[in-house]
């Protein structure tokens, strides 16, 4: 898929740099966009680690890994698709 988190994050799972964020999504001048995806960033491996702290994972990575697997799923769920 094109603009997945995978464009986004290195093969380790940490969040690629800045200039390699917008070269893989063709962005031309992206600061705010860059800020935009480094804060959804910090809000899923927050979340992720809020989920081990609840013993419902072991592993913060796992939590992420199913997360976008089943992203549709999140949309879905999320006040813009519930309200249309």
């Amino acid at each position: 898929m094109a603009g997945s988190y995978e464009n986004v994050t290195t093969g380790s799972g940490s969040l690629m740099n800045q200039k390699n964020i917008l070269e893989s999504l063709d962005i031309p001048v992206g600061g705010d966009a860059y800020e935009a995806i480094e804060e959804m960033y910090g809000m899923i491996w927050y979340l992720a680690g809020k989920l081990v702290e609840a013993e419902v994972y072991s592993d913060p990575l796992d939590a992420v890994e199913e997360a976008s697997t089943f992203h549709e799923d999140g949309l879905k769920e999320s006040p813009t698709e519930r309200f249309r």
